[in-house]
């Protein structure tokens, strides 16, 4: 089964480029792009639990932020094989922190995303079977 990947960050510029390189590195032919967390709820819901997703997200959005993504995966009951990685400027070592107390969370990274950073994904534990 493909893994979906789904960028979800409210900068149109960072979305882009992230589209750019996601593209270009052969890591997915058609991301999908959301502007917040909720947004990229409300499609993972109405796929279906049968599909995966690869989750480039940012922090902070508009509307429904990363946390509050990542939250509503519990409250609204999401069974779906969901793996995160957060794409953020921050370097707060609270944000570190705190991702790692989502088991959804593979990986927080520094934007922009990078062909070496999607390089190291496609050898992640957890997503190779999607890429050998």
């Amino acid at each position: 089964m493909k893994l979906n990947l789904l960028i979800v960050d409210d900068d149109k510029m960072v979305q882009t480029m992230h589209t750019i390189i996601v593209k270009r590195s052969g890591f997915s032919e058609k991301p999908f792009n959301f502007v917040n967390g909720k947004e990229a709820l409300d499609f993972i819901v109405s796929n279906g639990k049968e599909e995966k997703y690869l989750i480039l997200l940012d922090i902070n959005m508009p509307v429904m932020n990363g946390w509050e993504l990542l939250d509503a995966f519990s409250e609204f009951g999401v069974e779906n094989e969901i793996f995160v990685v957060m794409v953020s400027s921050s370097i707060d070592q609270h944000d570190l922190d705190k991702a790692s107390t989502y088991s959804k969370v593979i990986s927080y990274v520094s934007k922009p995303m990078t062909k070496d950073i999607l390089d190291g994904l496609r050898n992640h534990d957890k997503l190779r079977t999607y890429f050998f």
